[in-house]
């Protein structure tokens, strides 16, 4: 049997594909978000709204930094009035969190449809052209702006430099090892949001005796640590993948030393940690909840199994939201001290 011009061509395409050399774009996976038109589905997987939990890891600095202004506040305000402010904040992280997953996917459009893990991402599989993602995102900045200036605009300064680094993160994986670093420093910087919006103006960092700033400084730089530990954790899923398209990170950096780094950068964390507390004069409750951080953090990085893709991934979502609810829990039961006691 003679085989056709047609199925030469097909089978020449489904080679290219097993390499992933090129991967076909395709339809809209309605699938994913089963509520949205068929239409807008491509749109919502790129804000994310498939993956609702990735928002917590955005808002916790808001958080910590409405619960840190509440507790250094002179008249500690009740928990009737930390909702509104933290709805808005909330708000605020939601729509921050889908313009920083839009952007990086349009950055790394091409590099995506070469990553197992990426390449069914809207842009990589040709769902949602470039011009487009760009005009969704300008739409996004729109809200953002127009949003946070009506209802909280003295975080407007503060929002400018949050949006800054993060537009410079996706760049910083192509010429630095240290993109983790760049990641976190964008993300702590919702603690100034997270201050400005709950009641307190701009911190005083004019004298490096001054408590409140230098507490609120370990606070955000504890949080620039926990996003280097969790974001490695999570490269770690595409270490192979990275490495042959050429992207940077710690995972590469520190491939032969990874544990040995997971528990250096543990330490940094709760020492951080401690240093937050000392300088806010905090009470035994708040070093408690330190004490359990730097359990949780010693249970991961001692059980996880870094060459498991799945397990790294396991630790990222539940050894994530665990650190995250002990750092919530240490500023709150700080804050309900301060408050009622």
């Amino acid at each position: 049997m003679s085989i056709t011009t047609t199925e030469k061509q097909t089978s020449f395409a489904q080679t290219l594909i097993q390499e992933k050399i090129f991967i076909p774009p395709s339809a809209p996976r309605a699938s994913s978000l089963p509520w949205l038109p068929p239409s807008w589905v491509p749109y919502g997987e790129l804000a994310r709204l498939h993956k609702p939990a990735g928002i917590l890891y955005i808002y916790f600095p808001y958080l910590f930094g409405s619960l840190f202004a509440a507790c250094i506040s002179a008249e500690v305000p009740s928990p009737r009035q930390m909702v509104l402010p933290n709805v808005l904040l909330l708000s605020i992280a939601f729509v921050i969190r889908s313009i920083g997953c839009t952007w990086n996917d349009y950055v790394d459009r091409d590099l995506d449809k070469h990553v197992d893990r990426c390449h069914v991402r809207p842009l990589a599989r040709g769902a949602v052209a470039p011009s487009a993602a760009l005009l969704f995102m300008m739409a996004q900045y729109f809200v953002l702006f127009a949003f946070a200036g009506v209802t909280a605009p003295e975080s407007l300064p503060y929002l400018i430099p949050v949006v800054l680094t993060g537009t410079f993160y996706p760049y910083a994986k192509r010429i630095t090892h240290y993109a983790q670093l760049v990641l976190g420093i964008s993300l702590s910087m919702g603690t100034l949001v997270g201050c400005t919006v709950t009641g307190v103006g701009a911190i005083d960092f004019s004298s490096p005796f001054q408590r409140t700033g230098i507490s609120l400084l370990a606070l955000m730089a504890s949080y620039v640590v926990w996003t280097m530990i969790y974001d490695t954790i999570y490269a770690l899923q595409d270490l192979e993948s990275d490495k042959k398209i050429g992207n940077m990170a710690m995972s590469i950096k520190f491939e032969e030393n990874m544990a040995q780094l997971l528990y250096f950068l543990s330490v940094v964390m709760v020492v951080l940690l401690i240093t937050t507390g000392y300088f806010m004069n905090a009470s035994a409750f708040f070093y408690v909840f330190v004490a359990v951080t730097g359990l949780i953090l010693y249970a991961m990085v001692s059980s996880i199994n870094l060459d498991d893709s799945k397990d790294c991934w396991w630790w990222f979502v539940k050894g994530g939201l665990m650190i995250g609810s002990s750092l919530t829990g240490m500023l709150m039961v700080e804050y309900l001290a301060r408050a009622f006691l």
